[in-house]
């Protein structure tokens, strides 16, 4: 019961929180949303051609063989007049012809003040080709967001009344100014309609205004004028409609328009519109009757240096033509898509269900379950979306409700991770101790739920012990002082180890046992070792507690996994190679050097170390003797370090050799006049000594526990 409770409050705290930041901030993954739509616009794309809009595109072709932009109009006119022969329902015009053509003959006498009786006006000769064409032509022009320094008062005639019902409160672009063609030219149309876009903040332009007012007077686009004059309308009525939208009526159907009488554009794929070279109507050449009969055609450019392109969500860039066409086309086919005034409370409904059924998984502990809810949340939000757009013309920023999917599957997943990570407690408290964190992640790959698998696997093991601990002890009589004096020793050290890759096993009182290799595998785990030896014995020379320590490291196969009983166990490392290592450390005490290794550890280091090999030893126990080496720091000996290490090498040498005499002169030097430790010395000096007394000779040094701990 605690738990329903637990799950309901944080179902209220959620959704609340979510739902607040959705209303007050609607907007805020618009850029997602328009992604979202994007989509749906791509997928929806087929290969079909329209029946209804035809456009003449003024070209680069055409541009090649008519000359530079702008031609004289007398050019234009004779494409109108080529048109005549062919059954076209409109003809637009997405030109603005806003001066007077400079080409005109007329108008060049006429700088000359030369009688201009009889002599062509081209712009004269286009407005009389508009004027008597057989179909109806609508001009374009533009509306201007800021005044001219001239107050131009004219206005577009439209033979049409568009007048919003009372009802209705629109919030229209309101016009500051005009530029309309040349009175000639605006006057010989049969109408006009302005050819502004309104791009959204990323440039895209996603809606397109139908409707400007300008001088308290309502005036439409060229789409839509064109749309008004083939339906042949002497009155459109915009009117508030049933599912919360505005509309613009036109007899049996209706645009649907937002509050600011803007159009979601509906677009098609870019082959969808038949596109005409202006060149080829201007030659006359080609039969085009099937392609332009009973079409409504659109006259606009889409030569280089001429046209502007406009981003769209295809990601496709139109010309200014082709979006006005696409806007005619959703008007004649009656296929539009819009935003219904119920989109929030899909949006919030579809939160609830989504925020819930994902947060519900929490009961299961599952993350396969909780993925599943949310495919299900996601599948179910997807359909009824691609439902919407494709069956119902219908756009819902769906942004909102994935980014929340996505948040909700996350916080979902961590609880539930929280919540197993109780359940795990009691396997991770025998790991608790554990320094190394890829121990743990090894034993957790066990498929034992008691023991765990050992492994056979060469690793490099390391034993260092403080000198002196039990006179250290003797001066700190209080536990805690003697626990904290410890803890700023073991602290850095551990550290070291752990930067350079070793896992550190355990601490044995004063001593500690790490290894390299193990459980995952290392490169050069016998130069990270001693790098990690190296590294504490010259933290130690500058930092309190003033600690001496010995080092032993040795490198070979060992037996890795976990022993100890059922309730009570250690992750760590057996077998000889262990105790070699332990030994060693041990040895150091004998030979009073701070690092010795082993041969298998010398054999295979790759970087550049000052050492020298010192002895041979056997362990009891064992029937193998191998070399130890005693090493002082990183990076190759200088000179005089490297005469010294060879002449200490060649001393040893002829002493296992049984050349006693020599070997004794050359320890005898070394024991005078060395850098390095002495002491190794003056033991063989012991050695050879005694054998010379009459002792027996051996060139092997056996150890022993009582040879090391003398």
């Amino acid at each position: 019961m605690k738990n329903i409770i637990k799950y309901l409050f944080m179902l209220v705290l959620i959704f609340s929180s979510i739902v607040f930041i959705y209303i007050k901030q609607p907007n805020l993954l618009k850029i997602v949303d328009n992604q979202i739509e994007d989509l749906l616009y791509i997928f929806k794309n087929s290969s079909e051609k329209s029946k209804n809009v035809v456009i003449i595109d003024i070209d680069d072709k055409s541009i090649n063989k008519l000359g530079q932009w702008p031609w004289s109009r007398d050019i234009v006119a004779k494409l109108i007049n080529n048109l005549q022969q062919y059954n076209i329902k409109t003809l637009g015009i997405d030109i603005v012809f806003s001066e007077e053509d400079r080409s005109s003959p007329s108008k060049l006498l006429e700088k000359l003040d030369l009688d201009m009786q009889d002599i062509p006006n081209y712009d004269k000769i286009f407005a009389s080709s508009i004027e008597q064409s057989k179909f109806p032509i609508v001009l374009g022009y533009q509306f201007l967001n800021k005044e001219l320094e001239i107050v131009n008062f004219e206005t577009p005639y439209i033979p049409a009344i568009y007048h919003p019902v009372k009802e209705v409160q629109l919030e229209l672009l309101e016009a500051k100014d005009i530029n309309l063609n040349i009175p000639i030219i605006q006057d010989s149309g049969n109408s006009s309609g302005f050819l502004n876009s309104t791009p959204d903040i990323f440039r895209t332009i996603r809606k397109m205004p139908l409707l400007i007012s300008y001088n308290n007077q309502l005036y439409p686009s060229l789409a839509l004028e064109i749309a008004r004059t083939f339906y042949k309308l002497k009155e459109v009525r915009i009117e508030d409609c049933t599912v919360g939208i505005n509309k613009i009526v036109f007899n049996d159907f209706s645009i649907p328009i937002d509050n600011n009488a803007l159009i979601n554009i509906n677009y098609y794929n870019l082959e969808f519109f038949n596109s005409i070279s202006f060149i080829d109507i201007f030659e006359n050449k080609k039969d085009l009757n099937e392609i332009l009969n009973n079409k409504i055609v659109l006259i606009g450019s889409s030569a280089s240096g001429i046209v502007n392109l406009n981003k769209t969500p295809l990601n496709q860039y139109l010309t200014s033509t082709q979006i006005q066409a696409t806007i005619l086309e959703n008007i004649l086919t009656k296929k539009f898509v819009y935003e219904p005034i119920w989109e929030k409370n899909l949006i919030i409904a579809f939160l609830f269900f989504t925020i819930a059924v994902v947060l519900s998984s929490i009961f299961f502990s599952n993350f396969l379950i909780t993925t599943l809810f949310a495919f299900i949340s996601f599948l179910t939000f997807t359909l009824t979306l691609w439902y919407l757009f494709y069956k119902k013309g219908l756009i819902i920023d769906a942004g909102y409700v994935f980014i929340t999917l996505i948040f909700i599957y996350f916080i979902t997943s961590v609880l539930i991770f929280l919540k197993e990570r109780k359940k795990l407690k009691t396997i991770k408290n025998k790991f608790a101790a554990k320094v190394s964190k890829d121990v743990m992640n090894d034993l957790l790959k066990s498929d034992s739920s008691l023991h765990f698998t050992t492994k056979k696997k060469e690793i490099t093991i390391f034993f260092s012990d403080i000198i002196g601990f039990t006179k250290i002890t003797n001066k700190i009589d209080n536990p805690d002082k003697l626990t904290n004096y410890l803890n700023l020793y073991m602290n850095p050290i551990t550290k070291i180890i752990m930067q350079n890759k070793g896992t550190v096993d355990k601490f044995i009182g004063d001593s500690i046992m790490a290894y390299w290799n193990a459980p995952n595998n290392v490169k050069n785990h016998q130069d990270l070792a001693l790098s990690s030896a190296l590294k504490q014995l010259e933290y130690l020379k500058n930092a309190l507690p003033l600690i001496q320590i010995r080092i032993g490291i040795n490198s070979g196969i060992s037996y890795m996994g976990e022993m100890g009983a059922d309730d009570r166990n250690d992750y760590t490392a057996i077998g000889k190679e262990v105790n070699k290592a332990a030994i060693l450390e041990q040895v150091c005490k004998f030979y009073k050097a701070s690092c010795i290794i082993s041969q298998s550890v010398k054999e295979n280091l790759k970087k550049d170390y000052t050492l020298r090999y010192i002895d041979t030893i056997l362990i009891d126990g064992t029937k193998e003797a191998f070399k130890i080496y005693e090493v002082f720091k990183e990076g190759l000996p200088k000179p005089e370090e490297k005469q010294e290490i060879e002449l200490f090498e060649k001393a040893v040498n002829l002493y296992q050799e049984r050349q006693l005499d020599k070997a004794l002169e050359l320890f005898k030097t070394l024991d005078t006049n060395s850098k390095f430790n002495p002491y190794i010395s003056k033991i063989y000096i012991h050695r050879i000594t005694k054998v010379l007394n009459g002792e027996k000779f051996s060139s092997i040094s056996h150890i022993n526990k009582k040879l090391i701990s003398n």
